[in-house]
């Protein structure tokens, strides 16, 4: 799944990472 970062860029969220 895609979510946007902090940066507002979009990363890849992952298993360990809450995304945001």
């Amino acid at each position: 799944m895609y979510s946007f970062g902090r940066d507002g860029t979009v990363l890849v969220v992952r298993v360990l990472d809450g995304g945001g």
